[in-house]
């Protein structure tokens, strides 16, 4: 017996909805299946309309079943061993782990508009945004080899990803103020009566 390929349900609800699903075949994964995708190990955890997936560092995603399909067929995303090693990389796990959940939110927001923009679906955002997200997300890809990375909003982290010169002296104006603010607030004592 393959235990790898055994999936255990807490309803018979469960197992029924799953086969009341026309387009799963054999093929299909079940839930509890490890897969791997954008250079990250995800864990499938429902599959129904809306496919959730949960990354081994991070906050869940949800996708459509089209999508989750999709992503299958073109072999960006395939199902691997639950003793497969993690494929992330050291710098994009300590990145991962320090972002915040807000900023894997967004995230996740922006992943799903992208990929909704890819398949001509209507989005609510402007499509200039969306291809901007495209593009830092196929330099992080290049990069880090891990696209979600682009994706991660810099205000939200608590370390800081490489930023190009105008930002670093940007940043570096605003930690004087800061620093000037600090040091006035400092040198003003209250007065005693």
């Amino acid at each position: 017996m393959r235990h790898d390929r055994v999936a255990l349900y807490a309803e018979e609800s469960q197992v029924e909805a799953l086969r009341s699903i026309p387009s799963l075949g054999r093929s299909a994964p079940l839930p509890a299946t490890p897969l791997a995708w954008d250079g990250r190990l995800w864990m499938l955890e429902a599959l129904g309309e809306v496919v959730q997936l949960r990354p081994e560092i991070g906050e869940p995603l949800s996708l459509p079943r089209a999508e989750f399909e999709h992503l299958q067929q073109e072999g960006s995303l395939w199902v691997v061993d639950a003793a497969s090693p993690s494929p992330i990389m050291p710098e994009v796990r300590q990145m991962l782990e320090h972002a915040r959940p807000r900023a894997q939110q967004e995230a996740n927001r922006r992943l799903a508009q992208m990929l909704a923009y890819a398949r001509g679906e209507p989005i609510a955002i402007p499509r200039r945004s969306v291809q901007r997200w495209w593009r830092a997300y196929r330099s992080a890809e290049g990069q880090h080899g891990c696209g979600y990375l682009g994706l991660l909003d810099r205000r939200h982290l608590e370390i800081s990803l490489p930023v190009s010169g105008l930002q670093r002296s940007r940043l570096s104006r605003l930690r004087c103020a800061q620093d000037d603010r600090r040091s006035l607030q400092m040198s003003v004592k209250p007065l005693v009566n």
